[in-house]
């Protein structure tokens, strides 16, 4: 729940947008296409910061978009493949792992996915109900 979380909390300030990140870097194109290439490579920044993920998650950045989309996926293979391994008593084979999330990562950057560029949502009532969601766990934690 935390990372959908996240991302509508992150998706309701404007400072917080991957749309927004994405909307200046096509508003510098002079053309459809070159404005389809700046996307691209502004999802790449973010992310992959290369071809092969050379310096991956070197320019990371918490959006909204970014955070459900490209962190949420590849924490969800994550955890599925470790999980798998561990049901199987097989071991987590990281170079495999590698192989299977740059998929994702690039699946993400070429998606051509369109992200709001302004607010959705009150960032006050979102916080107010994730905290009344979490608060008691971690209180009973506290108290313990």
């Amino acid at each position: 729940d935390l990372i959908p979380e996240l991302d509508i909390l992150l998706s309701s300030e404007s400072h917080f947008l991957l749309g927004r990140w994405l909307s200046e870097a096509r508003a510098m194109a002079t053309s459809e296409e070159e404005a389809a290439l700046f996307d691209v490579n502004a999802r790449n920044q973010l992310t992959l910061w290369g071809p092969t993920g050379n310096i991956l998650d070197y320019a990371n950045k918490h959006y909204g978009g970014l955070v459900i989309d490209y962190y949420g996926m590849r924490w969800s293979l994550f955890v599925s493949t470790l999980v798998e391994s561990l049901n199987t008593g097989t071991p987590f084979h990281q170079d495999q792992f590698n192989k299977a999330v740059f998929l994702v990562e690039q699946g993400f950057i070429f998606n051509q996915k369109k992200y709001p560029s302004a607010p959705i949502g009150n960032t006050t009532e979102i916080v107010k109900k994730i905290f009344i969601k979490y608060y008691p766990h971690f209180a009973k934690k506290r108290s313990l």
